[in-house]
């Protein structure tokens, strides 16, 4: 909001007689025409939009989307409004940089206030550090796909782009708030962002959705999780913070691949009080040389879980090689697995310290050590310490 005054006028009251002490007065702004955008070729120059009306500053008229070829640069309380059908696509050689403030935000919205799903939104092919943005609000957008890809959403990361999304506001979307469907694409920070009355909050790739801060809030969505999608291998130090909404992971695209892998050198933490939400053969691999730390409290457990409570429906938590003394899952349940190698897989005897766990509606074995016939040793390298097992077909199984 703009100003109306500035300065308060001082009053003062000699005797009787009121005097005003001379103020400056700063008038609204006077309404005006919003300026229009027609050109496709308006945004392939270096651009400035401003703050110079009380609503709406500018139009963007079309039925398609709008390539930015050069460094669009949006200033503090600029209001735009899309036409249906219209977009921005920051083009490799484009940035966007829209830097708002919480007493005066920008926003990108469509032709009404309340619209859903009326505009594209905006697309980032882009990895120019000046893409920023910072009390934006984008709303009432992902009508339609941007490519061939299918990519919808208030606000789509490509591969290979770079982008800082912080103090953010994405609603309204007919699909995702954010849509970041890449393993290439770097989010540098995701702070304080809102995802209020979207499909769905956001997309993110398995392998960098630890950038999701828990003080971003999620209100109103129709699927209430963020959507992961399996990605490359972890292989650096990470972490899932707890969120108010779960996570929930998806096959890679085609469904090629299901788990999501810890490699080598990976260190994977998710916090007390995380909630994570398999979707079919879905699950999470620690290889030689990974490391999972998943530990909750008493009165904040790890969830591991599938989308609905049919047993057997995601593959477990599976353990190969990995000999990390990091290993450990405490304070957690872990339910509706078992659909092939059991809720916990152990191949090669694995380090694993297990501890005030309970594990519920598994189709198959709680724990499931491989490579072993009937007469081998059970893993020397587990510890199991305080473990419940409720609608278990078999707690301890060899096989290969």
């Amino acid at each position: 909001m703009k100003p109306i005054i500035k300065k308060i006028c001082s009053i003062a009251l000699p005797l009787v007689v009121l005097s005003f002490g001379a103020c400056k007065i700063t008038p609204p702004p006077t309404p005006c025409d919003a300026i229009t955008i027609s050109d496709f070729s308006h945004f392939k120059t270096d651009q400035t939009l401003t703050d110079h009306c009380a609503g709406v500053d500018y139009i963007i008229k079309g039925s398609s989307y709008y390539d930015v070829t050069a460094n669009l640069k949006v200033e503090s309380g600029v209001t735009i409004q899309f036409e249906d059908g219209t977009g921005l696509a920051i083009q490799e050689t484009g940035s966007i940089n829209a830097i708002g403030t919480s007493a005066e935000p920008i926003t990108l919205m469509g032709s009404s206030e309340n619209a859903v799903g009326a505009w594209l939104g905006v697309i980032v092919y882009s990895d120019k550090t000046a893409n920023i943005l910072d009390h934006v609000t984008i709303k009432g957008a992902g009508s339609d796909a941007f490519n061939s890809n299918g990519e919808r959403g208030c606000l789509v990361i490509y591969a290979d782009s770079k982008i800082k999304i912080d103090n953010c506001t994405f609603e309204n979307s007919a699909a995702y708030g954010i849509n970041s469907n890449y393993t290439s694409a770097q989010i540098t920070s995701l702070m304080n962002n809102k995802f209020n009355n979207n499909n769905t909050p956001m997309l993110m790739r398995a392998n960098y959705v630890n950038v999701v801060d828990a003080t971003n809030s999620f209100s109103g969505n129709t699927n209430s999780y963020v959507h992961m999608r399996v990605g490359n291998e972890i292989k650096t130090t990470q972490t899932w913070q707890a969120l108010s909404i779960p996570y929930r992971l998806t096959a890679s695209s085609g469904g090629i691949f299901g788990d999501q892998e810890i490699g080598n050198s990976g260190k994977l933490t998710i916090n007390a009080g995380a909630i994570i939400e398999f979707e079919v053969q879905t699950g999470l691999h620690i290889d030689d040389g990974g490391a999972l730390i998943a530990v909750g409290t008493p009165n904040n457990k790890i969830q591991f879980k599938g989308e609905d409570d049919r047993s057997g429906i995601w593959n477990g938590i599976q353990f190969t090689f990995t000999q990390s003394p990091f290993n450990e899952i405490g304070y957690a349940t872990i339910e509706h697995t078992g659909s092939d190698k059991g809720a916990i897989y152990m191949w090669a005897d694995p380090v694993i310290n297990i501890h005030d766990v309970s594990i519920n509606d598994v189709s198959n074995c709680a724990f499931y050590d491989a490579p072993k016939g009937a007469n081998d040793a059970a893993n020397p390298n587990l510890t199991r310490t305080n473990i419940s097992y409720n609608n278990v077909v078999s707690q301890y199984c060899k096989g290969n």
